[in-house]
């Protein structure tokens, strides 16, 4: 099976696009990103910055496992690829709304997903 290679450079907002929508149309499967969660959010919102109706892409971070996701995935292709291949697991299982993860790596460390700008208080009420 040959792999399609991803070019280099960032990540564009035509990649972004559909995960963009499927997060506009239902927040909370945010949740299936897992730890991938803040690079798409750090991705995100460079990408569409000031567009009130991606609310969720500003404030809270979680530098240490980001961090660890690009030491693992040095380029933002890759890391945008495991991204989308850690959410197409978690979604083929019937996890769209689960939390619970792990961090890439070899000791495969649990990880429980909590963004306080993904909760529903938070959302604009237009």
């Amino acid at each position: 099976m040959n792999r399609q290679t991803l070019p280099d450079g960032p990540v564009t907002r035509q990649q972004l696009a559909s995960t963009a929508q499927t997060l506009l149309q239902d927040p909370a499967r945010y949740a299936a990103f897992g730890a991938f969660w803040w690079t798409i959010k750090r991705l995100l919102g460079r990408e569409y910055q000031g567009d009130d109706r991606l609310w969720f892409t500003h404030g809270h971070d979680d530098t240490r496992v980001r961090g660890i996701i690009e030491r693992k995935y040095p380029t933002e292709q890759s890391q945008f690829a495991a991204a989308l291949h850690h959410y197409g697991q978690k979604v083929g299982w019937g996890e769209d709304y689960a939390n619970h993860s792990y961090l890439p790596g070899r000791n495969m460390e649990p990880y429980l997903l909590t963004d306080p700008d993904m909760d529903a208080g938070n959302a604009p009420t237009h």
